[in-house]
């Protein structure tokens, strides 16, 4: 399914950040960084041929073209006022699965191989 290359900061006692190089079967390539005790936000940037994605915050999505222009896109996501973002809509989708609905959560299968990728990127 994917082959993982594996680049820790092992100089240190204290591990302080991890770069993993995805190679999946369909010849896409996923790299994920992971950085502790920095400055920053967490964000997501997907990279292809002709555009760019950045979800940062998270619950905000930006897209640069070829043109080098940026374009905010509105998502479809709840306005949550009292809660954390994302706990309203997470708490949504448990309910709908447990009352048989349609909805977005990950099956157990795919949360376990979830489980198995971070295990083998963090080597617990």
């Amino acid at each position: 399914m994917f082959q993982l290359t594996i680049k820790k900061d092992g100089m240190k006692k204290k591990m302080d950040s991890v770069i993993v190089k995805l190679r999946f079967s369909s010849g896409d390539i996923g790299k994920y960084n992971c950085y502790w005790n920095k400055n920053g936000k967490w964000k997501i940037f997907i990279k292809q041929k002709k555009n760019k994605y950045i979800f940062q915050p998270l619950e905000k999505l930006r897209i640069k073209n070829s043109s080098k222009k940026y374009k905010d896109v509105k998502l479809n996501l709840i306005k949550e006022k009292k809660f954390k973002p994302g706990l309203y809509q997470q708490a949504n989708e448990i309910y709908l699965m447990l009352n048989k609905k349609n909805f977005y959560l990950s099956s157990v299968e795919e949360s376990f191989k979830t489980i198995k990728l971070i295990q083998q990127i963090y080597n617990v």
